[in-house]
């Protein structure tokens, strides 16, 4: 009996362990295949596994959609009718032991004006938000080609190494990287400088 007890409590112990730790979302490297017909034609269509991501080109080229597989519904719709943009492009981070998915979507002209957050878990997709960084390399570059992403108990965290940010609404102010964390929840977005 004492040995069971013994053993139950190092697997408790354990699982708080393994739950508390950071664990590194890594980047999917996928292309997007072109339809040429039917309801998605002119999107580029990304398989997320449990999601397909439809990003639009042509006269659809700011615009996305978000499916999920299993229930063929779309959880996600964004449009933008407004904006000088000229591209989408998105960058895929995953997680499968938390059976997580963070897309950072790029809006771009001559050069990146920042990304759209979402965040697939559950069936459902969350927009916590924007972010209006920029790499301060080459006129901006997007962020995710050079942040670290790791998953927490209760959000999803950006980091940088050693790398010179802009942040759009205060241009003039360069940010090193070392400095800035991004915090992710659901429903919002933390930056902690």
């Amino acid at each position: 009996m004492r040995f069971k007890t013994i053993i139950a409590i190092f697997i408790i112990f354990c699982s708080f362990q393994i739950k508390g730790q950071d664990r590194i979302m890594s980047a999917l490297k996928l292309s997007g295949n072109l339809i040429e017909k039917g309801e998605y034609k002119n999107y580029e269509e990304y398989d997320l596994g449990e999601y397909v991501f439809f990003n639009g080109i042509f006269e659809n080229n700011l615009s996305f959609k978000i499916k999920n597989k299993k229930t063929n519904e779309i959880v996600y719709t964004y449009v933008d009718s407004i904006s000088d943009a000229m591209i989408l492009k998105p960058k895929f981070f995953k997680n499968d032991s938390l059976n997580t998915i963070l897309i950072l979507v790029e809006q771009a002209a001559e050069y990146t004006w920042g990304e759209n957050v979402i965040i697939l878990k559950n069936g459902k997709a969350s927009n916590p938000g924007y972010l209006n960084y920029a790499v301060d390399i080459r006129n901006g570059e997007s962020i995710s080609d050079y942040c670290i992403v790791k998953s927490k108990n209760e959000y999803i965290e950006l980091s940088f190494k050693n790398t010179p940010l802009v942040y759009w609404p205060e241009e003039n102010k360069k940010i090193n990287g070392e400095k800035l964390k991004i915090k992710i929840y659901n429903e919002k977005i933390e930056t902690i400088k």
